[in-house]
C-alpha cells in the first residue's frame, strides 16, 4: 500500500499502549492483507505508533502483536459479519483542502496512572473507568444481531391469545403495536400476565370464552391514560440503554426507528445480557487489563445473602404469586433446608401448553404442583440449552467447579454458581439466553447461599456510567 500517495488523504496516527515486543497495523485501508509497522515510542515504554495517509470516512482497523491479532477495548469497536472484533474510527474531510492530522488512540488513562502499570493495577475504579469508557462510546446498534426476529403483539389481542403468543415464541416479553394509532406504545411481560389474572380470576379459574374477552389494552390500560413506553434508538449510546434498564428496573428496552414522532419499527430487544455480552467480547483478548473481573463472587459480595425470600414445597401458589410482586424469583426449599427448585416469574407463561392454567385452583395448588404441571404441559421448556439452560444443584459436585453439575430427572430449571466462582465466569454465565440470575450453593451441604442477579452485577459493574437510581 502506498499510504503517501493520492489526494485528499489525511494523515491520521495510529497508537497502541499495550506493550508487546513486534507491533503492525492492518486495516480495511491495506484490504486486510498488508500490514503497516508500527514504532516504540521512546518516551512511553509500551507504546507504539505509525502514520498513515487515510481518505475522509469509516475505516476499521486491528493490531498484530507479537504474532496475534488484537483490539484496542479503550478506542470504539464493532464486530464484523463473522464475529470478530475490530477497531474503526471516522476520518473527516479536511477543511479548505488542509490535510489536518488525525489521531487514532485509546481514551487517556486516569492521571498519575502509567500505561505501564495498567495491567496490574488492582484498583477497581481501572476497571470501572474502562468499562464507562465502552458504554460511552459504543451504541445501541451494535446490540443487533446479523439476523433474528422481534415478537410484536397487537395491543386489541385477547388475553389468553397473547399468553399463548409468548410461550409458542419462547419468549417472556414483548413489544405492543396499537393498530389504531398506527405505532408501538408498549411492551408486555410475565408480571403483566400475573398481575391481570390475580385481579380476573377471583376464586376461580378463567374459561377460555372469559379470557378472551379482555384485551391487552383494556387490562393494562391503554384506553383509560397514556403509558409512557421506555426505548432507545440505534444512535443511542450503551450507557444511556444500561441507565434505562437498572434505573428503570426494566428487564429489556426495544431498539426502535421513530419516524414522524411515533415508533413504526422494533429492530431489537436490548437486555443487559446483551450488554454484557457486547462488553465482554470486546474486552476478551486483555481480561488481564480489568483486574476486578478475576476476584471471586466471594471476595465482591456481589447479591443477595441474608433475608432470602424462599417457598417451600408446599407453598400455595397464590401466596407465591403475591410474593413475586416483589421478587423476581422464589427458591423451592424442601424440609431439610435443600435447594430443590426455583418459582420465577416467568413460570407463568410456560402454563399456556395444554391450556394447563385453566386446570389451577389458585387456592389448593401448591408450588411443587403449579411446577409439575407446567413441566407435564412442556417438558424441558425451561431445560438444558434453552432460555433457563442450568444445572442441578442436587447433583452438584464436590470437587466445586460451577460447571460440576449434571442434569436430573426433571427439566433443568437452576443456573448455579460457587463462591469461589470468578466475576468474568459469573459475566459469562448472565451473558446466555434467558439467564438472569444464578444460585449460590454450597457444593458440600447442596444449601442455598445467596442469589446473585444480572441486575447486581450490572449495578456493580457500571456503577460509574449510571446515575442516582444506583
Amino acid at each position: 500500500m502506498d499510504a503517501s500517495s493520492g489526494q485528499g488523504l489525511v494523515p491520521t496516527k495510529f497508537v497502541w499502549r499495550l506493550g508487546g515486543s513486534h507491533v503492525f497495523l492492518c486495516g480495511s485501508f491495506t484490504r486486510w492483507v498488508e500490514t503497516v509497522p508500527m514504532s516504540p515510542d521512546p518516551s512511553t515504554p509500551g507504546t507504539f505508533t505509525c502514520t498513515v495517509h487515510l481518505n475522509p470516512g469509516y475505516h476499521q482497523f486491528k493490531f498484530i502483536v507479537d504474532q496475534e491479532w488484537r483490539h484496542d477495548p479503550g478506542m470504539p469497536a464493532m464486530p464484523d459479519p463473522i464475529g470478530n472484533v475490530n477497531n474503526w474510527l471516522f476520518v473527516r474531510k479536511p477543511e479548505d483542502d488542509l490535510a489536518q492530522a488525525q489521531v487514532a488512540e485509546p481514551a487517556a488513562l486516569p492521571a498519575a496512572m502509567p500505561a505501564t502499570a495498567a495491567a496490574t493495577v488492582e484498583d477497581p475504579r481501572v476497571t470501572r473507568t474502562k468499562i464507562k469508557d465502552f458504554l460511552a462510546t459504543h451504541t445501541s446498534a451494535e446490540l443487533i444481531p446479523e439476523s433474528g426476529k422481534v415478537v410484536l403483539l397487537d395491543m386489541d389481542l385477547p388475553l389468553r391469545q397473547a399468553l399463548h403468543a409468548l410461550h409458542d415464541q419462547a419468549t417472556v416479553f414483548a413489544p405492543l403495536f396499537d393498530t389504531k394509532e398506527g405505532e408501538v406504545r408498549g411492551v408486555i411481560c410475565a408480571s403483566d400476565f400475573i398481575t391481570t389474572l390475580q385481579q380476573l380470576s377471583s376464586s376461580n379459574p378463567l374459561s377460555e370464552a372469559e379470557m378472551d374477552q379482555h384485551t391487552i389494552r383494556g387490562l393494562l390500560g391503554y384506553d383509560s391514560a397514556p403509558v409512557k413506553m421506555d426505548y432507545v434508538e440505534p444512535e443511542d449510546s450503551l450507557e444511556h440503554v444500561v441507565n434505562l434498564l437498572l434505573n428503570n428496573s426494566r428487564s429489556m428496552v426495544p431498539i426502535v426507528i421513530v419516524q414522524g414522532g411515533k415508533v413504526q419499527e422494533v429492530l431489537h430487544n436490548a437486555t443487559l445480557g446483551g450488554c454484557l455480552h457486547q462488553l465482554l467480547r470486546n474486552f476478551r483478548s486483555s481480561f488481564t487489563l480489568m483486574p476486578l473481573l478475576a476476584k471471586s463472587l466471594g471476595e465482591l459480595g456481589i447479591g443477595t445473602w441474608s433475608n432470602i425470600a424462599t417457598v417451600s414445597t408446599s407453598t400455595l401458589l397464590t401466596d407465591a404469586l403475591n410474593m413475586l410482586k416483589t421478587y423476581s424469583c422464589l427458591p423451592v426449599i424442601d424440609e431439610e433446608g435443600l435447594l430443590v427448585d426455583i418459582y420465577t416469574r416467568t413460570d407463568i407463561i410456560s402454563l399456556a401448553k395444554s391450556n394447563a392454567y385453566s386446570r389451577l385452583q389458585f387456592e389448593e395448588v401448591t408450588v411443587m404442583q403449579a411446577l409439575s404441571l407446567s413441566n407435564m404441559a412442556n417438558p424441558g421448556m425451561f431445560g438444558s440449552g434453552s432460555q433457563f439452560g442450568g444445572m442441578s444443584p442436587a447433583n452438584m459436585s464436590p470437587q466445586g467447579s460451577s460447571a460440576d453439575f449434571s442434569a436430573p430427572k426433571n427439566p433443568v430449571r437452576i443456573s448455579a454458581c460457587l463462591v469461589k466462582d470468578d466475576l468474568k465466569s459469573i459475566c459469562r454465565r448472565m451473558t446466555r439466553p434467558g439467564v438472569r440470575r444464578l444460585l449460590v450453593v454450597d457444593p458440600d451441604s447442596k444449601k442455598l447461599l445467596g442469589i446473585v442477579t444480572i441486575s447486581d452485577v450490572c449495578r456493580f459493574l457500571f456503577s460509574d456510567s449510571v446515575g442516582s437510581g444506583m
